[in-house]
C-alpha cells in the first residue's frame, strides 16, 4: 500500500478533464469524477463582469460537453434573498430606530455593519440571460476606446495618479477602552 492508497485510487486516474461550452458559446474546464460521472468543480475559461455560481450550472446526461446556466434558478434565488434581506434590514432598523426606521431610505452605516451589503440586482443577470455581450465576457470594452459621445473631441492624455501614503501599522497607535465596572 502506497502513501496514497490503493494502486487505481490516484486523482489522475479517478478523474477526468474536459471543455464544456455554455448556452453563449463560452468556455468552461469540467473536472469530472469518473465513478459517479459527475463534475467535481467547474472553472471559466473566459473573462467576464458577471460568472455565474457553479451551483446554477446544469450538465445534461445525455451531452455533457454542454452546460446551461439556469437563469431562473439564479434570478428566484436572488429575488429571495433580496426580500430576506429587506425583512432583516426592517427588522434592525426598527430595534436601532424604532418609528422613525425609514426601510426605503438608505441605509445607516450602523445597520449596513450589521446586516452587511444587499445582495445582487437580477438586472445584471437579467441582461446576462438577455445576451448582453459586455456583461457576458464576449465584447470586450477597450479603455482606450472613446466613449460614443466622446467622438470628435480630442481625447485627453492619461495622467498618473499617485497611490496614498500608507502608515505602517506598527507606528499607528490605537486607544483602548476601559474595561466595564463590575458590579
Amino acid at each position: 500500500m502506497s502513501w496514497f492508497g490503493e494502486a487505481g485510487n490516484h486523482q489522475a486516474e479517478m478523474r477526468h478533464s474536459y471543455t464544456a461550452r455554455d448556452q453563449h458559446g463560452r468556455k468552461w474546464l469540467v473536472v469530472l469524477e469518473k465513478k459517479p460521472m459527475a463534475p467535481c468543480y467547474v472553472t471559466p475559461m473566459f473573462d467576464a463582469p458577471l460568472i455565474p455560481p457553479t451551483h446554477v450550472l446544469v450538465f445534461p446526461e445525455d451531452m455533457p460537453a454542454k452546460v446551461t446556466i439556469d437563469y431562473a434558478k439564479w434570478i428566484d434565488e436572488l429575488e429571495i434573498a433580496a426580500r430576506e434581506y429587506r425583512q432583516r434590514r426592517l427588522q434592525i432598523e426598527r430595534a436601532y430606530y424604532g418609528v422613525k426606521a425609514d426601510p426605503d431610505g438608505p441605509a445607516s452605516d450602523e445597520v449596513l455593519s450589521v446586516i452587511g451589503q444587499p445582495p445582487m440586482s437580477t438586472e445584471l443577470v437579467r441582461k446576462c440571460q438577455a445576451g448582453d455581450k459586455t456583461l457576458l465576457g464576449l465584447k470586450m470594452v477597450s479603455p482606450e476606446r472613446p466613449a460614443p459621445s466622446l467622438k470628435g473631441k480630442k481625447k485627453q492624455p492619461a495622467v498618473a495618479v499617485a497611490a496614498p501614503a500608507r502608515t505602517p501599522m506598527a507606528d499607528v497607535e490605537f486607544e483602548q477602552e476601559d474595561p466595564p465596572a463590575e458590579g
